[in-house]
C-alpha cells in the first residue's frame, strides 16, 4: 500500500510483561527476515518491513523508525561503534539512507529509541547519535530507555509497539523504575497493564 502525501499519524506504545511478549514473540521468530538479530550491527537491521523484532536488548540500542507503512528497525551493539568512529559513521549513514527512502512514501515519519544502559558510557554515547540524527530529520521520538533488557516489536498494520523489559511486570511503578529515560512524543500512546498512561506520570 502506498501512504498518501503528508499523512500524520501517530502510535501506540504497549508495555508488555513476561507471560504476553512470550507468546508474541513465538510467532514473531518465526518471520526470519523481519528479525534484527546477532551480531547487532546495521547490517542485521531489519529494512523497509511491514513489522519487525528484536529482542535482548541490554546495553545495546534497539528501536526503529516508521512512516505507518514500513519501518526500519535496528539492535545496535555500541562497543564496536564506540571504539571506531568510522564505523559509527557507516551505522548512521545506513540509517539515513533509511529515512531518506521512507520520507519519499511519507514525509512524516515517527520513531521509537529503546534498549540502552545507563551505567554503559558506550551506550549512552550511541544514544546521543541516534537522537541527533531522528533530530536532523525533525523526526518525533518516543524514548523508553535503559532497562538493561529489553525486547521489541512493531506492526505497521496496527501501528503498534510492543515493549516488554525483562523479568518486569506491566505496571507503571514498575516501569518507572526500569527504564531511567522515558518520554512519550507528542502524538504517541503509551499503554501499561491495559490503561493509557499520562506521560506526565512518567516522573512522578
Amino acid at each position: 500500500m502506498i501512504t498518501t502525501p503528508n499523512i500524520r499519524f501517530s502510535s501506540t506504545i504497549r508495555v508488555v510483561n513476561d507471560d504476553e511478549f512470550s507468546r508474541f514473540n513465538a510467532y514473531a521468530l518465526e518471520q526470519q527476515d523481519m528479525v534484527a538479530d546477532y551480531p547487532w550491527t546495521h547490517h542485521e537491521r531489519v529494512r523497509l518491513k511491514p513489522q519487525g523484532l528484536t529482542t535482548e536488548a541490554f546495553n545495546c540500542n534497539a528501536g526503529g523508525i516508521t512512516n505507518g507503512d514500513r519501518l526500519t528497525l535496528f539492535h545496535l551493539e555500541p562497543t564496536a561503534l564506540y571504539d571506531d568512529e568510522r564505523k559509527l559513521d557507516e551505522t548512521t549513514d545506513a540509517l539515513e539512507s533509511d529515512i531518506l527512502e521512507l520520507k519519499k512514501e511519507n514525509p512524516n515519519l515517527r520513531a521509537v529509541l529503546t534498549g540502552g544502559d545507563a551505567d554503559d558510557e558506550s551506550s549512552l554515547t550511541l544514544k546521543e547519535s541516534l537522537l541527533a540524527l531522528f533530530a536532523k530529520f525533525r523526526i518525533p521520538v518516543s524514548i523508553l530507555w535503559g532497562a538493561n533488557g529489553t525486547d521489541v516489536h512493531y506492526d505497521t498494520t496496527t501501528d503498534t509497539w510492543t515493549l516488554h523489559a525483562h523479568d518486569m511486570p506491566a505496571t507503571l511503578d514498575d516501569f518507572r523504575e526500569r527504564f531511567p529515560d522515558a518520554h512519550i512524543a507528542a502524538g504517541d500512546q503509551l499503554i501499561i497493564d491495559e490503561e493509557e498512561i499520562d506521560p506526565t506520570d512518567l516522573t512522578q
